[in-house]
């Protein structure tokens, strides 16, 4: 075992065309906070930007492959490992064990937990059963690329911004786009969708029939572009909508997958943001026109969305998490002894 503060630290990531690339870039903003570490993902679907930076390594690994995964951890000497997947039953014996959490679920056998959204049970960087949580908004992981605007523009029309994910294989925002066309012919709008999407001619011939633009395979500098010049996003409930409340924007949610339930009841618990519902709710483009309308004729609305999602999340949440997980292994360390 690495003495300590000189632990290796391996995460096992699930990604795929269905999950999006939110977990796959929570996971490596968490291990740069880090340090050298290893991250195990799924085969066949592995972003670029994993590649990018130093002191790591990426290896694919299948998520019933659990003894090739442990003679991995076994060889390379891996102390900690962090999961963030839903489907990965894998836990490691003898060595630190910690959760991303998207659901507010301790089952007790973890060696330590991270959770966005979970301060709903009032907890703060508590304890359930003996395991150390990181809970709350504090802990969330945003690229620091995002930074709050510093300037808000006005006497303009408002610009609106959809991103339903880079891969949107729901078509989500083709029923976005429609709902905002409903209430405004003339707000500008600019549709964010990756480049190899499943729908995306089909988006760019009906962004030219509404009279907007759309923005294909968007860097995260990009994205960042975008939020900024925005008044309102319809958007997805993920990792992105954290990205928006740190930058500034009135936030319209859709919920796109069951692990974004709960974030999106969180933030708009807080204030911080509208939800449309369920993508799947045949009346979710009608939703999504009047929470955009309302926003359109409500300044007010529009400003204390923007306060209180600038006021929950920040940039330096990656900075916390490492030094809680830093912290919980030493203290487990000292527990094995």
């Amino acid at each position: 075992m690495s003495s300590q503060g000189n632990c290796r630290w391996a995460l096992r990531v699930s990604t795929d065309v269905s999950r999006g690339l939110g977990h796959a870039k929570r996971s490596k903003l968490l291990a740069d906070a880090l340090g050298e570490y290893t991250l195990f993902i799924d085969p066949g679907y592995v972003p670029e930007f994993l590649h990018d930076g130093c002191g790591h390594v990426v290896q694919e690994v299948s998520r019933s492959s659990t003894k090739k995964l442990e003679k991995h951890i076994s060889e390379q000497k891996i102390d900690a490992v962090i999961i963030d997947s839903y489907d990965v039953t894998f836990r490691p014996l003898g060595i630190f064990s910690a959760m991303m959490d998207d659901f507010g679920h301790v089952s007790g056998v973890e060696s330590a937990v991270i959770s966005s959204c979970i301060d709903s049970l009032n907890l703060s960087n508590s304890h359930i059963g003996g395991v150390p949580i990181a809970a709350g908004p504090s802990y969330a992981l945003v690229d620091p690329i995002f930074q709050p605007r510093l300037i808000q523009k006005k006497d303009r029309n408002l610009c609106f911004v959809i991103f339903m994910g880079a891969r949107d294989s729901k078509n989500v925002s083709m029923l976005a786009l429609q709902g905002i066309r409903s209430v405004t012919l003339t707000a500008p709008i600019t549709i964010v969708i990756g480049e190899n999407a499943k729908h995306a001619e089909s988006l760019q011939k009906a962004a030219v029939e509404y009279g907007a633009e759309v923005l294909f395979g968007a860097s995260t500098e990009q994205m960042n572009d975008v939020f900024q010049s925005a008044d309102i996003v319809v958007g997805a409930a993920g990792l992105s909508l954290l990205e928006r409340m740190v930058v500034g924007v009135a936030n319209i949610v859709v919920v796109l997958a069951e692990n974004q339930e709960r974030q999106a009841q969180y933030f708009c618990a807080k204030g911080a943001a509208l939800n449309a519902g369920r993508f799947d709710d045949p009346n979710i483009s009608d939703k999504i026109a009047l929470l955009c309308d309302e926003l359109i004729n409500n300044t007010d609305m529009r400003q204390s969305l923007t306060e209180r999602g600038m006021g929950l999340v920040d940039a330096s949440g990656a900075q916390r998490a490492a030094a809680f997980l830093s912290d919980a292994f030493v203290h487990w360390q000292k527990e094995q002894k």
